[in-house]
């Protein structure tokens, strides 16, 4: 008997939807968390599951793969690590003290 879907790591089938097909983005994403654009930077910083997991920020910010962002949701949703704290404007813009 043949099967349609590919086994993942140790034999382990990987999620699917109701269809069969596998789950999440059928186009690999990226996610940019640049440091210096978030607005919870600072006070914030100790308590960010990117810091926990990579060290403090550095001045250009991080670009994680989907496969890094799925990572971080699963331990933050299990408890092992702060939930993501990146706070972006509405617009874009950043807005700086005077």
């Amino acid at each position: 008997m043949s099967s349609t879907a590919s086994s993942g790591p140790g034999g382990a089938r990987p999620p699917a939807d109701f269809d069969g097909t596998p789950a999440g983005p059928s186009v690999a994403t990226s996610l940019v968390i640049d440091c210096d654009s978030c607005l919870a930077r600072g006070p914030a910083c100790s308590d960010c599951v990117v810091s926990c997991l990579l060290g403090p920020p550095p001045p250009q910010g991080r670009r994680l793969d989907d496969d890094e962002v799925q990572a971080i949701d699963a331990l933050s949703a299990s408890g092992l690590v702060p939930p993501l704290r990146l706070v972006t404007p509405v617009d874009g813009q950043v807005e700086t003290g005077a």
